[in-house]
């Protein structure tokens, strides 16, 4: 690979910093770590320049490395932020294969879907990193299974069976995010309703 390839493709690279990033925010939930991670990433990409094809996908190429170091970290200290690593290996998917995941259309999706970008990327952040990490890739980034598989380097069958747990955990923390926010303000209309009694506060 030639000089002139090898600038090329670090502008590539570069094109894709704030992405890779957020993957490592995401990841990691601390603004120091993603910024190590995302040294890191790059660093290593520019050590394998020339496994990249040029003009290829260049953010997957990116992701992959991201989410290897990561989880390579994780894995030789076992823990991160009080979550015990569990190998990405174990569930081999293979009892969904060729299934349709997509979530069902009925009233709890269509409550999640009145949540905000916002507000959602919010509550990834209370998911494990398997799960964000998942969500991210297909839901934000909007890889393919096939290219999430070549990412996290796992059979395309678990990635539509993690895919499925990760929407899963979602919704349901979205759920209980949502009671948290019904009781207080149930609290405080309560709070109101005893301020403006005649019988005045008790």
């Amino acid at each position: 690979m030639g000089k002139k390839d090898r600038e090329s493709i670090k502008q590539e690279f570069v094109r894709h910093l704030k992405d890779v990033y957020n993957l490592c925010l995401y990841l990691t939930r601390s603004d120091l770590e993603a910024e190590d991670l995302t040294q890191d990433t790059f660093a290593r990409a520019l050590e394998y320049i020339d496994s990249y094809t040029p003009n290829t996908n260049a953010k997957a190429f990116l992701f992959k490395i991201a989410t290897s170091i990561f989880y390579n970290r994780v894995n030789s200290s076992n823990t991160h932020n009080n979550i015990e690593y569990r190998s990405f290996m174990e569930d081999d998917g293979s009892e969904v294969i060729g299934r349709d995941l997509t979530l069902v259309e009925d009233e709890e999706d269509r409550f999640v879907r009145s949540f905000t970008s916002a507000q959602i990327r919010r509550l990834l952040l209370n998911l494990s990193f398997e799960h964000r990490t998942i969500l991210i890739l297909a839901d934000i980034e909007e890889f393919s299974y096939e290219e999430i598989s070549r990412i996290l380097n796992i059979p395309i069958g678990t990635v539509m069976s993690r895919l499925n747990r990760a929407r899963n955990a979602l919704k349901k923390e979205i759920f209980r995010m949502n009671e948290i926010i019904e009781k207080e303000s149930s609290g405080a209309n309560i709070i109101r309703f005893k301020g403006n009694s005649k019988y005045g506060n008790d």
